[in-house]
């Protein structure tokens, strides 16, 4: 069995017709059994008035009673599709093919149609010639004023009738982009440029509308960033501000020790023996102004935590 969508194969489906028995074919039936009939072979009688005798061949029978089965056999309206398919399906055979002969002229006829309609229009226009410079496709053609002033007057009543500012987007079918630039010679500034684009690639406008969707999406972000950014500089300026009060304050507390560092050298330097608490008292000052810019005589700034009086 064809599928329904598979092309039809004609030669086999004649060869069958031809291999099936000839016909016509007819139907009969009575109370007892079921019979479908064919020609076997017509004899011609000799008479005129008789016609051919035609020999019956019995096709298929189908008892209607004492059988150990159950009976089958056609209805009217089946028997009658089965009778009348051996003479349709030559008929309807023969009506494809001459569909197929007739197609076959037509396309051949819209092909020359084609030609002379291309042929013409290329005289009515003068085309002189057809080039290629800079990956662009020019047509030279003969002075043709009035076309051009078609096409211009097209293209201004197009813009106005849509209230389109500088263009517009009119789909059309065609192959891939081309592009036209059109002017009026007796007034170059009204000239235009027609563009012809796939109908689902993104057009001009399509990528400018993606462009600044884009655009805004960032400036909101922006947005939303910009009160986050003040707050953390503000931090740091504040960080900075304290940070640079505890340093002021550290190199106070630091000079203020190096002060008492020094009246407890000249505390030291006027007694032969000043005592385990002052050379203590004054080892732990000098430990607590490790790292602090000083000024001493004995150790010259170097290490004020081993610069202890003799």
């Amino acid at each position: 069995m064809s599928q329904p969508d598979a092309p039809l194969d004609l030669a086999a489906i004649q060869a069958r017709a031809d291999a099936a028995t000839e016909g016509e074919w007819w139907v009969e039936e009575d109370d007892r059994v079921w019979t479908l009939h064919g020609v076997h072979a017509r004899i011609p009688s000799g008479v005129p008035e008789i016609g051919e005798q035609i020999l019956n061949h019995q096709i298929l029978k189908a008892p209607k009673t004492g059988t150990p089965y159950a009976e089958y056999w056609p209805d009217r309206a089946d028997a009658e599709f089965i009778a009348h398919a051996r003479a349709d399906v030559p008929a309807l055979l023969a009506r494809v093919r001459q569909l197929e002969t007739e197609n076959e002229r037509l396309a051949k006829h819209a092909d020359e149609l084609a030609t002379e309609i291309a042929e013409g229009i290329s005289a009515q226009t003068m085309l002189k010639g057809l080039t290629v410079e800079d990956g662009r496709v020019c047509l030279s053609i003969e002075p043709a004023r009035e076309m051009l002033l078609i096409l211009v007057a097209s293209m201004r009543e197009m813009l106005d009738d849509a209230g389109a500012e500088n263009y517009l987007v009119t789909e059309a079918t065609f192959p891939p982009e081309v592009s036209l630039d059109l002017q009026d010679g007796q007034h170059p500034e009204d000239s235009y440029t027609l563009t012809v684009q796939r109908r689902h690639r993104p057009t001009a406008h399509d990528l400018r509308r993606r462009a600044e969707t884009e655009r805004d999406e960032a400036r909101a972000e922006a947005d939303r960033l910009r009160p986050e950014l003040a707050g953390m500089t503000d931090l740091r300026d504040r960080a900075i501000t304290r940070q640079d009060q505890l340093r002021a304050e550290n190199e106070r507390l630091a000079d203020t020790g190096r002060r008492a560092l020094a009246s407890l050298d000249d505390l030291i330097r006027d007694h032969t023996d000043p005592g385990v608490e002052a050379l203590g008292a004054r080892y732990q000052l000098a430990q607590a102004l490790t790292g602090h810019p000083h000024v001493c005589g004995n150790c010259d700034g170097i290490d004020p935590a081993s610069c202890l009086m003799a």
